[in-house]
């Protein structure tokens, strides 16, 4: 057993202390640092034992159905050592922590957590995490349903040591916000499309202000965002740092985007995701044939891919560390 195991239990029954768990865990539980669980039965309870137990753990992931049964539930202090947290009732939708035993759980311990997966859009969950879990630097939210405006502006004043966000939906506003309370943002992903909308409604005002604000960004994911060149000299200027950046279905971008990126970029930029983005064509290709650039991989569209085959080849020869790769056509499959 390595000393630093990551033990994953999925089943429909998972008991503690009597059952198969606690024989799994017996022999390392003072090694095992994460550890991730999908049951049926397991409750706050359950909980309890291994933050016991567990004295190691930095990373725990619960779903279950049993986290919903709060009457008398009891909580006792996470271990020191825990530094990312998942609890959730059933996929993509996490406890409500404004209720009696996750509410006690993060305002006695909220505040050493540094990530945080938490699929809630109600407000009073929202409330409590930013009351009580300041130091957060990592919040994913993308597979949660779509939150108000409202709620998501609020959460950048409140965690202002946010180093990644991932989030379902924005807007102008709420990047806004972002840009201006966290400038430590390293991550900034937004991978999905409204599900209500059919649309993400983030234009150049919102990545501008966005990027203006947080000039350390080294990864960004703009799914099917409605922006423009414009947007992209910002980042070209804003951003010397860019590694990896998603443009996947962003349909007013063309091949002055790259023009505009590529060269400022040049001794940073690695990941270029280009999928789905209908005015990108053969004059793309042509400028990384002709400019050197530290890009290592570049998604384009499939159709466009399987046009341009004799150039790629050409340019595959030229640029031997330039990996040309037709996209999946999915956002589901994008860059990363």
């Amino acid at each position: 057993m390595s000393s630093s195991p990551h033990l994953k239990l999925l089943g429909a029954s998972v008991t503690w202390p009597n059952g198969g768990l606690a024989v799994t865990l017996k022999s390392f539980t003072l090694s095992l640092t994460t550890l991730h669980i999908s049951s049926s039965d397991f409750g706050w309870d359950h909980l309890n034992d291994i933050f016991k137990c567990c004295s190691n753990l930095s990373d725990l992931g619960v779903v279950s159905s049993d986290l919903l049964i709060l009457d008398h539930a009891s909580i006792s202090p996470m271990p020191p050592s825990l530094t990312s947290l998942r609890l959730c009732v059933s996929p993509g939708i996490s406890v409500a922590y404004d209720r009696s035993a996750p509410w006690k759980l993060i305002k006695d311990s909220g505040r050493q957590l540094q990530a945080l997966y938490a699929e809630s859009t109600f407000s009073g969950t929202w409330q409590a995490i930013c009351k009580a879990c300041t130091n957060l630097k990592v919040l994913d939210l993308s597979t949660c349903d779509e939150f108000e405006e409202k709620t998501l502006c609020k959460i950048p004043f409140a965690l202002r040591n946010l180093e990644k966000v991932c989030l379902p939906t924005a807007s102008d506003n709420i990047l806004l916000q972002f840009g201006r309370f966290c400038s430590h943002l390293i991550e900034f992903e937004l991978n999905q499309i409204s599900r209500k909308t059919g649309a993400c409604n983030v234009q150049d005002k919102g990545i501008m202000a966005l990027v203006e604000g947080c000039n350390k960004l080294q990864v960004m994911s703009f799914v099917n965002c409605t922006i423009t060149n414009r947007s992209m000299r910002f980042i070209a200027f804003h951003c010397p740092c860019l590694r990896a950046l998603n443009l996947f279905g962003c349909k007013l971008i063309d091949d002055e985007a790259v023009a505009i990126l590529v060269p400022r970029l040049s001794n940073s930029l690695y990941c270029l995701n280009l999928d789905c983005c209908p005015r990108i064509s053969a004059a793309t290709l042509e400028f990384f044939r002709e400019r050197a650039s530290k890009v290592e991989l570049l998604v384009i569209h499939k159709t466009l891919h399987n046009k341009l085959g004799a150039l790629i080849k050409c340019i595959k020869a030229d640029r031997p560390l330039l990996n040309i790769k037709a996209g999946a056509g999915s956002s589901n499959c994008a860059l990363w």
